[in-house]
């Protein structure tokens, strides 16, 4: 009977020199990244995220991680699912069911894949002296999560534009033989919060900056602005001459987003009728528009969208409340978004 011996003795030494290798180097699992075809800090490398603008729900898929392991005496947390629903809806997201993910534009969906290798636990989730099958060697387990996010971005918000939330190559991972279903449900609330970071994250850019003054202008070419500023004299349409260098720092950052057209909004206060203050918005962001063209912009990067007194900030009727109210915004938007807008002039 020197054969199982045999078998058994060969099992424990490809385990120990497995084990060592897999500890031996930070890399262990994956090779060195390759070298960023963009510098990091350029539009290429931010934007991606910002198609989660306006995203309402998703839908997440547990069913690989709650059923793997299984077999291997693996027992998953049964509030992990009801964790997840909070913390997406506490974000303010929907957690879609499959059949509502389905006829939600773009399938927004993320799914988790979890892998588990080495020794069998028992049910008390301590390794199995008995699995020769797995070499049960104490601390030779491999515990991995993979996730990714997908959704056809075309057909939502940011044309041209797609977050990519894949985990591959820089998974979670450990090597504890004991509590790995606990490990695992760890693990796929790490990576709901760093998706959930990123909503928020694009959900805050989508927001305006404010400019006051020329510096204020974004670099990042997607991102929107807008100005408080006297823009105009009251009931004048003729642009103030202490403004024109912001147009014309904004023409400058438009000239390096050559993927990006412009959408000029302009908003009155409520001193006036609706109809003189949509007159009045015509009329301001025609002369914005006039002006970008004078300096070289293109006709076609450039849509107006004059709002009168349509959308307010707030409903005060102070002269700060006037101020908050009667704005410019300046909003960036690719091809989809652009051909798409309404009140074009």
């Amino acid at each position: 009977m020197l054969f199982p011996t045999v078998i058994r003795t060969y099992c424990l030494l490809a385990c120990t020199l497995v084990s060592g290798v897999a500890t031996s180097s930070e890399a262990r699992y994956y090779p060195p990244p390759s070298t960023l075809p963009f510098e990091i800090g350029t539009e290429q490398f931010h934007e991606d995220y910002l198609s989660l603008r306006g995203l309402e729900g998703l839908h997440i898929d547990l069913s690989a991680v709650l059923t793997t392991g299984q077999d291997e005496g693996i027992i998953i947390p049964e509030t992990l699912e009801q964790q997840v629903r909070d913390k997406i809806e506490s974000a303010g997201l929907f957690h879609l069911s499959k059949e509502e993910m389905q006829v939600t534009p773009g399938q927004p969906m993320m799914n988790l894949w979890p892998n588990y290798t080495g020794a069998k636990t028992t049910k008390d989730n301590q390794s199995d002296p008995e699995d020769a099958n797995a070499c049960a060697i104490p601390d030779n387990c491999t515990n991995s999560l993979w996730v990714g996010f997908s959704q056809a971005a075309s057909l939502l918000r940011q044309p041209e534009n797609l977050y990519r939330l894949n985990t591959w190559g820089d998974g979670d991972d450990s090597q504890q033989c004991i509590d790995r279903g606990e490990w695992m449900a760890e693990a796929v609330l790490r990576k709901v919060d760093f998706f959930i970071a990123a909503y928020l994250k694009a959900q805050q850019d989508l927001a305006p900056v404010v400019v006051a003054k020329t510096s204020d202008i974004p670099e990042l070419c997607s991102q929107s602005w807008l100005t408080h500023l006297n823009v105009f004299a009251t009931n004048e349409s003729t642009i103030n001459e202490h403004v024109k260098p912001i147009f014309d720092r904004m023409i400058t950052v438009a000239e390096r987003c050559n993927n990006y057209n412009y959408i000029i909004e302009t908003h009155a206060d409520q001193r006036a009728g609706p109809s003189y203050n949509k007159i009045l918005t015509d009329a301001r962001a025609r002369s914005i528009k006039d002006y970008l063209l004078s300096k070289g912009m293109a006709y076609e990067r450039l849509k107006m969208r004059p709002l009168g007194e349509s959308a307010p900030i707030t409903q005060g009727s102070t002269t700060a409340d006037h101020a908050k109210n009667s704005r410019l915004i300046i909003r960036p938007a690719k091809l989809l978004e652009f051909q798409n807008t309404e009140l074009d002039y």
